[in-house]
């Protein structure tokens, strides 16, 4: 969780990062996106969709949006939603 602070709180403009989340009303937990743009963290919930035959997952269109001002208001708010062990990925 400690990397995961870190690549939050240093993420730099239109960067952003792919979580697997534990978000119940969400499919097999979710993905988490949090983004940073225009000095503001943008974070997305979606479901996460298995493909078939293939054991792999993607994203599904749509999910909730959320905004924050400050790294330590999103990092409270996803926090508790990120599945452990930690799965992400940096884009």
């Amino acid at each position: 969780m400690r990397v995961l602070r870190r690549w939050i709180r240093d993420l730099e403009e239109d960067e952003g990062l792919r979580i697997v989340g534990k978000v119940r009303r969400f499919t097999s937990g979710g993905f988490l996106f949090i983004g940073f743009h225009q000095g503001k963290y943008r974070v997305n919930i979606c479901d996460r969709i298995r493909e078939g035959k293939k054991r792999t997952y993607t994203a599904a269109k749509g999910g909730e949006w959320y905004e924050f001002d400050s790294f330590d208001e999103v990092w409270s708010f996803v926090r508790p939603m990120v599945r452990r062990p930690v799965r992400a990925w940096v884009y």
